[in-house]
């Protein structure tokens, strides 16, 4: 009772987190410490015990799952309409480079994005290995061979063109904020683990922290991982391979933990101890000596395609681009043997601190402060390279940058409800979240972006000079240009409107190909399949009739309209389908819902009537009923965590009773 409810409270907790990936990455290790549990109880005889506690630990995960439904239940809903989910264009294939495949989830391309190099694990134990962030240059070290080679080259064009290469990181990444270090005295204490900590234990950890090291590598170990991606459930819907790696140092600190415990047990062998501490040190120093010896070796210097080119572009181009090129390799050899030596004497000062308690030289309490206080030291020191004193700034500082402009405050004086603004000051607005704290943006930046308007993003809207319709429709009334000036955009339509037409087509891909020259303003344009409330319906635009929005919010729109026939009014809001839990009102009452029209936008045939009034609610019953679900699941996982810590206590002072 007390190890099923606490695992139902601490999965609770887990999912509560709302980070899918990661709780992704501990299925599949409690998956296989499953497996190794399995064998073990196998070996032993004692499957019954292992289907029992294996049943309680099914009955606390649904506890979990319940207690958090609402969220996930929300997001399955959401993913299947996003970049995760399946495409409406027949011609979007998963070799398309796009972020999805048409066959659901994540292309490979954009899935393994971000993959740690096989060879650049070694940053786990030497974390300048690969030289460390991309943010920083040998520039800003005027010392350094790079910096004086750089300034041989009197072409300033050239030189820009070469400092974008001279920065500290040498990997197959875009870029990197810094190296992901484990610590050396972490791996340390993992290879010692491995020969002290029971068999099961160590086994399922050790395997799970292999697995998810290779999981890390994503699209440069593709024999695994293309696997997983193509036959593994869900593995598809995630991305940044290198995420794998947050739970491969949490495995790696919890067996060192667990080492250590087992290192200072008096009841295991000294010799035992002996010999797991001279493997874990030989390994590991090993490694670190290597590195050391062939340092000037290992890093690369410019890109071969940027040597070639730019030899032939400055007076003796070919030696002063070698010179240039071999600082370069020498520079970062430095880093790296200096970091190589750096874990090289923090092992050997871990390896003598409990080389000496065995000798009972050293106390086991200064023994284990000793380790203690090193890993400080090695984690602080790495970690203030990349994150140091000059990184924090003031609370001034910060608000600046949320701080109105000129611009910005013009476009707030418009008192229209509801309007977007485009802000390209940043280059396309799909990256950009600052707009959002003046203005309602159609832009800003989401790693799981609805599908739909993903490609409206890829077909139309990183050219707005040439699909400034596309803008309009989307109810785009500003456009910030990079010279801090706002533009009206006339073609924008306001929150709905009344068509004079509609266009029917047979397929999505044909709906998104008609936008490009489709004036929105008079006719819409709809797919047949979605279209079966237009059957027989014989559109008589009235040019008088008339339709607001009067009342906004995000999970509620209020409009009113008028008109002497039966109308199709189209909204300047993104298509989410209906099922999912929009639901129109006209009048109070409950009607048939919109449909999708344009691609992406919502379409709805409206009855005659004179004031009539509108509204489209956001009610999904994946959240409502899912809070229900979660506060019965959540009460009922507190209970019995209480009723076990209570039977806890009353078993133990019996037991103490009966001693006495």
């Amino acid at each position: 009772l007390l190890g099923g409810s606490l695992t139902a409270l601490f999965l609770g907790l887990q999912l509560f987190g709302n980070h899918f990936q990661i709780t992704y990455y501990l299925l599949i290790i409690c998956l296989i410490l499953g497996v190794v549990f399995f064998i073990n109880n196998l070996k032993n005889k004692t499957l019954p015990h292992f289907a029992k506690a294996t049943a309680i630990l099914i009955l606390g995960g649904l506890l979990a799952l319940g207690s958090n439904l609402s969220r996930i239940w929300t997001t399955q809903e959401y993913a299947s309409e996003s970049i995760r989910g399946v495409s409406q264009l027949e011609s979007k294939g998963a070799s398309s480079g796009s972020s999805a495949s048409q066959g659901g989830g994540l292309s490979k391309e954009y899935a393994f994005d971000w993959s740690y190099d096989v060879d650049e694990s070694m940053n786990l134990m030497i974390p300048r290995y690969m030289g460390g962030s991309s943010a920083q240059s040998f520039l800003q070290d005027k010392q350094s061979k790079t910096f004086k080679n750089l300034r041989q080259i009197r072409d300033p064009q050239v030189a820009q063109q070469l400092s974008r290469f001279t920065t500290h990181y040498w990997g197959n990444q875009r870029f990197t904020g810094g190296p992901f270090y484990i610590g050396a005295i972490f791996l340390f204490l993992f290879v010692l683990s491995l020969f002290l900590v029971e068999r099961k234990t160590a086994s399922w950890i050790g395997i799970s922290t292999a697995l998810l090291l290779m999981i890390s590598w994503g699209d440069n170990f593709k024999a695994l991982n293309y696997f997983l991606f193509d036959y593994f459930p869900l593995f598809n819907k995630f991305r940044a391979s290198t995420m794998a790696l947050n739970i491969t140092s949490f495995l790696v600190i919890l067996l060192s933990a667990l080492g250590l415990q087992a290192f200072f047990n008096p009841s295991i062998a000294t010799e035992k101890k002996r010999k797991a501490l001279l493997i874990a040190a030989g390994s590991t120093l090993g490694i670190c000596l290597l590195a050391i010896l062939f340092a000037g070796s290992i890093p690369k210097g410019l890109p071969t395609e940027v040597y070639s080119q730019l030899k032939a572009a400055v007076p003796n181009g070919d030696s002063v681009i070698r010179n240039l090129n071999n600082a370069l390799i020498s520079d970062r050899a430095s880093l790296l043997r200096s970091d190589a030596l750096r874990s090289l004497t923090l092992i050997l000062l871990s390896f003598g601190t409990l080389f000496y308690y065995l000798k009972s030289k050293i106390k086991f309490q200064y023994a284990l402060i000793g380790i203690g206080v090193l890993c400080l030291i090695d984690l602080l020191g790495v970690g203030s390279r990349f994150i140091s004193k000059e990184d924090y700034i003031k609370q001034r500082d910060y608000n600046s940058f949320s701080k109105a402009t000129e611009v910005d405050k013009k476009i707030e004086m418009d008192a229209d409800l509801h309007y977007r603004v485009a802000d390209f000051r940043r280059g396309l607005p799909f990256s950009n979240a600052l707009t959002s704290y003046f203005h309602e943006s159609v832009g800003g930046y989401h790693a799981a972006k609805l599908m739909n308007y993903q490609e409206m993003i890829e077909y139309y809207l990183g050219d707005p000079n040439k699909y400034m319709h596309v803008y309009g429709m989307l109810n785009t009334k500003y456009l910030i240009q990079n010279n801090e000036q706002a533009i009206n955009n006339p073609l924008a339509l306001g929150n709905a409107w009344f068509v004079e037409s509609f266009q029917l087509v047979n397929s999505a891909d044909e709906e998104i190909q008609s936008i490009a020259t489709l004036q929105p303003a008079q006719t819409a344009v709809l797919q047949k399949k979605n279209a079966t409330a237009l059957e027989g319906f014989e559109l008589n635009y009235d040019p008088n009739a008339r339709i607001e929005l009067v009342g906004y919010n995000p999970d509620e729109l209020t409009f009113t309209y008028s008109a002497a026939s039966d109308q199709l009014a189209v909204f300047s809001e993104v298509y989410y389908p209906p099922s999912k839990g929009w639901n129109v009102y006209l009048d109070g009452q409950k009607v048939d819902p919109y449909m999708q029209a344009d691609f992406i936008l919502r379409a709805l045939k409206l009855p005659k009537g004179q004031n009539r009034e509108l509204k489209m609610k956001f009610e999904p019953r994946s959240y409502y009923l899912g809070e229900k679900i979660g506060l019965a699941s959540s009460s009922a996982i507190f209970l019995l965590v209480a009723a076990a810590l209570f039977l806890q206590f009353k078993s133990q002072k019996e037991e103490e009773e009966e001693v006495a």
